[in-house]
């Protein structure tokens, strides 16, 4: 299943998730893409805008964003962890 608001994330906005996918805090996805820190906030305010994540919690909206990311890279039918 592909999400309908797939297409329009930017490049920076999937490096940004694919760091976040391999354990990256904020802090080294910032040093990592060479950003500061509230930039990779705002990014991220972003991807959950555009993935239509509109929950209170941060590390919830993070969490569903990086479980999108692996969704559309075909790694969550290894590891089964859509279905919730």
């Amino acid at each position: 299943m592909t999400h309908p608001t797939a297409g329009i994330l930017t490049r920076r906005q999937w490096q940004m998730l694919r760091l976040a996918a391999q354990g990256y805090g904020n802090h080294h996805i910032a040093d990592a893409l060479e950003l500061g820190p509230k930039t990779v906030e705002n990014y991220f305010t972003g991807i959950y805008a555009e993935l239509g994540l509109n929950f209170s919690g941060h590390a919830l909206c993070r969490a569903r964003a990086i479980l999108w990311y692996w969704q559309q890279h075909g790694e969550l039918a290894r590891a089964r962890l859509w279905d919730t």
